[in-house]
């Protein structure tokens, strides 16, 4: 047998300001029978695509609903249709934070999503 040494660590997306375009967001179910969302996008980096995704409960996912179409109701309440984000463009900041689950692992996470405007390519 032979020895070798595996890498753990995740392939993290760069920290830093990013362009993102959403290909769609899948909606969930978690083992409580508790909605959960998966914002799926797609990004360069170093003029190579990498895709991103998100995972959030639905009371952490306001900011990316309005900076994807959707509208504030206010109260905590947001409108917006997820078959119509496929191909929404954002702006935002990645941070790298500890994982919720595992405090030695890093995640990376959106911050500061703002809409732009469809024709800027990215």
């Amino acid at each position: 047998m032979a020895e070798e040494i595996v890498d753990t660590n995740p392939d993290l997306y760069p920290q830093g300001e990013a362009g993102f375009t959403c290909v769609r967001v899948d909606k969930k179910l978690n083992p409580s029978n508790k909605p959960y969302y998966i914002f799926v996008f797609s990004s360069f980096v170093d003029g190579y695509s990498k895709p991103y995704k998100e995972i959030r409960a639905p009371w952490m996912s306001g900011d990316l609903i309005v900076a994807l179409g959707g509208t504030d109701e206010g109260n905590g309440k947001f409108k917006w249709d997820r078959s119509l984000v496929a191909g929404k463009k954002i702006i935002c900041s990645i941070v790298h934070e500890p994982d919720f689950k595992d405090k030695t692992r890093l995640r990376a996470r959106i911050t500061n999503p703002v809409p732009v405007d469809e024709t800027i390519p990215f």
